[in-house]
């Protein structure tokens, strides 16, 4: 039990670190996790596991590794039917084989991810995976195809109250606009952007704006906004704002304790001293301020130390080292356009390859359709109780696996109620079963009709239904389990039973994190029991 208390508070962790940018901590302590998931069995918590450890590899520069990782715990997520642990993890894929180039491989996994998500029904789910695939479609050198989908994944994000996912929408369309408007930066002279990038550059400051809103308190997210910012004013010219945005960056840099973050800083200062005509003064800062080691850590930043020391010793007339450095550069920058190239050519030769397959496979295509039509109206059926009409326990099952487990709000919180008719049978013996069946139809229409559209409503067996109350806490989920049982025994019931009234007990509860489709079942059959021991025709919740 105590392996299995640390395992929680480890994936815990795994988010903690996540939000505050603590990468290495996060690796060790995700690694921990997945090998204690692994030694106990625990195979959900594994891929959790996994899935946080591919996202703190690729944020701290791991590309390679965070997508063997994400790569091996995918099967399992899909075997297990966690859809939100499997979207997170081709979100991490994608985003890792964007940063190798690979274009072809992200593809899909994009596609994918964003089909599930939507799939699911969740906003902030369907939000991150348009933001992968627009990486993917900005790699492809699509830069206006990238900042629409960008924008769609602003707006999803906007429908889910989950601030993580609102910040990544919008500081992601904020970079995405300012790498737009400086697309031509990596190359050799000073930044002179067009109306049309300079329009983006604008629109980047104006959604940072936003961003700087939704990240104030949390250090590391105001540290990226303020970065955005002194790239858009640095491209725009309007250096007396930089140096406030630099300084802004600078003491968040500091309270974070970051390397890596310190170095960045001290490149922007090094870009405002050249933009400002001081290129002596810009070389001695990359020559003797800037952590060499931590600025090529990454590649980006490595790309970004190049040019700068190329553009501020070629203005301070250092020949000799200007060529060292165009040279450092323009190999990061032919680097860049082969890997771009050679993923449009995948990509392409794929697009190729498959028109002459849905040519050839046209006939199949149909007979396959066909076939999937008969399969559908076969499925259908089998999920439904053909006495009521509602959704029988398969299809309750098949929803439960659809939004279980309820982790780090990867999916809205729902409660369940199990309704159970107080003496049924001897509505059968006295009656007869037409009429049993008939009060089972006149219950099905009563609950139906008493819980809102989105709602899920089943009869699972005998006189038993199921009720899943879509974002209902537990006292507002009461509420309408308490009305719904007054409805109930107030009915006119005179045609069926005369002189008998018919009355339900109720037991509710509320989906936790962690739970299992059993867990949540057993939870709910307990306070229904409690119900009926307590004199039935009542509701008990827990």
């Amino acid at each position: 039990m105590e392996r299995t208390d640390q395992l929680l508070a480890d994936l815990k962790e795994c988010e903690a670190a996540s939000l505050v940018g603590a990468h290495d901590v996060g690796i060790e302590i995700a690694a921990r996790a997945l090998k204690t998931a692994k030694e106990c069995g625990l195979l959900p918590e594994a891929a959790l596991a996994a899935a946080w450890l591919a996202e703190h590899q690729l944020r701290r520069g791991e590309s390679e590794k965070a997508a063997e990782s994400a790569l091996a715990a995918l099967a399992d997520a899909d075997a297990l039917g966690l859809h939100g642990v499997g979207i997170k993890l081709r979100n991490t894929l994608t985003r890792a084989c964007c940063q190798l180039g690979r274009a072809d491989e992200a593809l899909p996994e994009a596609m994918q991810a964003l089909g599930r998500a939507r799939t699911l029904g969740a906003p902030g789910l369907v939000s991150r995976s348009l933001s992968s695939l627009a990486g993917v479609v900005e790699l492809l050198g699509d830069h206006p195809h990238a900042i629409t989908l960008l924008h769609k994944a602003d707006e999803e994000a906007q429908r889910d109250r989950d601030k993580v996912a609102q910040f990544a929408a919008v500081v992601n369309l904020a970079g995405a606009l300012c790498r737009s408007g400086r697309k031509l930066a990596h190359l050799p002279g000073p930044l002179a952007p067009t109306e049309a990038q300079a329009a983006d550059l604008r629109e980047a400051l104006a959604v940072v704006q936003r961003a700087t809103a939704l990240a104030r308190g949390h250090v590391r997210w105001e540290m990226v906004c303020a970065e955005i910012e002194c790239l858009a004013l640095e491209a725009l010219g309007r250096l007396q704002e930089m140096r406030a945005a630099i300084d802004r960056h600078r003491a968040f840099a500091i309270q974070a304790k970051a390397p890596d973050a310190r170095a960045e800083n001290e490149l922007l200062n090094a870009d405002w001293l050249l933009a400002s005509g001081r290129a002596v003064e810009a070389c001695e800062a990359l020559d003797h301020r800037v952590d060499a080691a931590a600025a090529q850590r990454n590649e980006g930043c490595r790309r970004w130390w190049w040019r700068s020391r190329y553009r501020a010793f070629k203005a301070a007339g250092s020949d000799a080292q200007a060529l060292a450095a165009l040279e450092s550069m323009m190999v990061q920058v032919r680097r860049d356009r082969e890997l771009s190239l050679n993923a449009q050519a995948r990509v392409l030769l794929g697009e190729v390859r498959m028109e002459v397959a849905q040519q050839e496979l046209a006939q199949l295509r149909l007979e396959a359709e066909e076939l999937r039509e008969r399969a559908d109206v076969a499925t259908q059926k089998s999920l439904l109780d053909p006495l009521t009409g509602l959704a029988n326990r398969r299809a309750l099952d098949a929803r439960l696996m659809a939004v279980l487990p309820m982790r780090h709000g990867q999916a809205e919180g729902f409660s369940l109620a199990i309704i159970d008719i107080d003496h049924f049978k001897q509505i059968n013996d006295g009656w007869g079963h037409d009429v049993g069946d008939a009060v089972l139809r006149e219950i099905a229409k009563l609950l139906t009709g008493g819980v809102r559209g989105g709602d899920f409503v089943a009869r699972i067996g005998g006189e038993e239904f199921v009720i899943l109350l879509w974002g209902q806490a537990l006292a507002d989920a009461s509420l309408v389990c308490e009305r719904l049982r007054q409805q109930v025994q107030a009915h006119d019931w005179s045609r069926f039973v005369p002189g008998r009234d018919v009355t339900v007990s109720m037991g509710l509860t509320c989906a936790q994190p962690l739970d299992d489709a059993a867990q949540l079942l057993r939870r709910a059959d307990q306070w229904m029991y409690t119900a009926k021991r307590e004199g039935r025709n009542r509701l008990q919740a827990g």
